[in-house]
């Protein structure tokens, strides 16, 4: 919930002129919408996030993590769980990010958005 981008810097991206700029805030505004009927002003930009972290993972606090696909549960078959703090010891194989720099988040995406 902490990658969050509010209307306004979705209109400023808007505002380079491209065309992915342009698309890049059209196509949430649905989501936008919604999320400020939960009085949430902004759009939790989470799949952004994944691919910043992926090239530079200096803006996250990530704690390493067991991470398992649910392939036995009627209900959660195909879901990914993560054991962060429970007494299963599970082998860490991965991490989760729980924080990140908003603003470097937000000044990385706009960094990117203006390549175009």
């Amino acid at each position: 919930m902490k990658a969050l981008m509010t209307p306004d810097e979705l209109d400023q991206i808007a505002a380079m002129g491209s065309k992915q700029a342009v698309f890049f805030r059209d196509v949430v505004q649905d989501i936008v919408r919604f999320m400020r009927r939960l009085d949430i002003i902004g759009i939790n930009m989470h799949d952004p996030a994944a691919v910043l972290y992926a090239a530079d993972d200096s803006i996250f606090k990530a704690y390493p993590a067991g991470i398992r696909v649910e392939t036995k549960g009627t209900i959660t078959q195909g879901k990914t769980v993560t054991d962060l703090f429970s007494d299963a010891k599970w082998q860490k194989n991965g991490f989760v990010a729980m924080d990140i720099d908003r603003e470097a988040f937000v000044r990385q995406v706009f960094e990117l958005m203006s390549k175009y």
